[in-house]
């Protein structure tokens, strides 16, 4: 008799079981690092180039010119590596003899999306409150990559639930935990922000060389028993 819950639980965990999906989340982690941490600590190297945008087009041509090719190539690169990991490396290399499954977009209930959005604003309006009755208005700054790292590490929970897998909820313990301990040191903002995406990116990329390694045991065993 075919378990039905066992097959559902498989097929959630096979988008996720050759480590791919955790590479892309990181290298995506690495480059909105960079961006904050280039948009905000080195003001000087693009506020130029903007200014003369602004005198050139205008203010609302000038923002959608450069907000448009930085946005437009983020989305790009979320679509191309989705289709470089299902087209190239797994349709063939690694499950050239498994099959594929159509990847989904995020694999964790609206309701989780929507909860990790509230804890965002949630540790947002607190740091704003406290940045008012402390007048230090880095606190709120502090306070988004807290409440950003709070959601992610709550969404990781959620999606090692759903997978039940033990490494996503050490993922999860583990970035919080970094974080919390990141935007306590006296640094600014744009290098925080960096340091905290390359501290989940190297949770994410650890998981994945895991992940990856236990399938290519797991495709041999089944190719000498073949």
């Amino acid at each position: 008799m075919v378990d039905v819950n066992r097959l559902q639980l498989n097929t959630r965990r096979y988008e996720f079981s050759d480590g791919l999906r955790d590479f892309q989340s990181a290298l995506w982690l690495l480059i909105i690092g960079v961006l904050m941490w280039i948009g905000i600590d080195f003001q000087s190297v693009w506020l130029p180039p903007m200014r003369s945008l602004q005198d050139t087009f205008g203010n609302v041509v000038a923002a959608v010119l450069i907000f448009g090719v930085v946005f437009g190539a983020m989305l790009i690169f979320a679509k191309g590596s989705l289709s470089l990991i299902n087209v190239y490396l797994r349709r063939r290399w690694l499950w050239r003899e498994t099959g594929i499954i159509t990847a989904q977009a995020w694999p964790i209930p609206r309701s989780a999306l929507l909860t990790s959005f509230g804890i965002i604003l949630l540790v947002f309006l607190i740091g704003f409150w406290l940045a008012q009755q402390l007048g230090d208005g880095w606190i709120i700054l502090r306070a988004v990559a807290f409440g950003t790292g709070l959601a992610s590490g709550y969404q990781y929970l959620i999606l090692a639930h759903r997978l039940q897998w033990t490494r996503y909820r050490l993922v999860a313990l583990l970035g919080v935990i970094g974080t919390v301990l990141i935007i306590i040191l006296p640094i600014k903002f744009g290098l925080m922000g960096l340091l905290v995406s390359l501290l989940w990116a190297v949770l994410l990329v650890s998981n994945g060389v895991y992940a990856l390694r236990q399938f290519l045991i797991f495709r041999r065993e089944m190719a000498d028993a073949a």
